[in-house]
């Protein structure tokens, strides 16, 4: 008798987002709590959360203020929207970093190293770590751990200090230094910022109308 053909899994392909990865997956407890800690007891500022604000920061930032459309504060801490939207927000990160000086942690999918925004962001960086085990994110709908995750993650961190990201974070998984020994080509930014910037503001105008409608039908 021949054996059957054990079928290969493949790793997820495509963006970082759809039925099995929800953008407004919220960060657990066990991970707000080395960010709690790095910037002293209190998050300051949370540049990309909910109206709920589940990290109990300071200052925040909903989705319908846009934390891309403002300057940040000196400290931040951002666990930003995955998928196409990331070509906006590691951008932003790395801006702030460079031009205002903002000392950022924020919590990524280790995936995209290739795409141009990912090297511009990390150019800008000089800390990361490495999380040994797969995030279960928190479900806004109704607080569930979310089992789906595809990706591992990491914190980055940009003007951070050395030594106290090491202290508050290693405990997670492997922490370095970055270093840039050279900086990525990137003449493709501004064109391709500018077109997912438009298609944003597409898609927030979309769903302005359609919280229009429904509120028109409840009427």
């Amino acid at each position: 008798m021949s054996k059957r053909k054990r079928k290969q899994r493949k790793a997820p392909t495509g963006t970082i987002t759809g039925p099995c990865m929800d953008k407004t997956w919220q960060t657990p407890p066990e991970l707000v709590t080395p960010v709690r800690r790095y910037f002293g007891g209190r998050i300051p500022f949370d540049a990309a959360t909910t109206a709920k604000n589940p990290c109990k920061a300071r200052r925040f930032v909903t989705e319908e203020e846009d934390g891309l459309s403002m300057r940040w504060p000196r400290r931040v801490w951002v666990n930003p929207p995955y998928g196409r939207d990331l070509g906006l927000w590691l951008p932003k990160m790395a801006d702030e970093a460079r031009d205002n000086g903002c000392e950022i942690v924020t919590l990524l999918p280790c995936a995209r190293y290739e795409q141009y925004y990912w090297q511009y962001a990390m150019a800008q960086s000089n800390a990361e770590c490495l999380i040994r085990k797969r995030v279960k994110f928190i479900r806004a709908s109704n607080g569930d751990r979310v089992a789906g995750n595809p990706y591992a993650n990491c914190f980055v961190g940009f003007n951070v200090d050395l030594d106290r990201f090491a202290e508050c974070f290693g405990p997670l998984g492997m922490v370095r230094a970055v270093s840039l020994l050279s900086a990525p080509a990137l003449e493709e930014l501004p064109a391709a910022r500018e077109k997912r910037l438009a298609e944003a503001r597409a898609e927030k105008a979309r769903k302005k109308r359609a919280r229009a409608r429904k509120r028109r039908k409840a009427a």
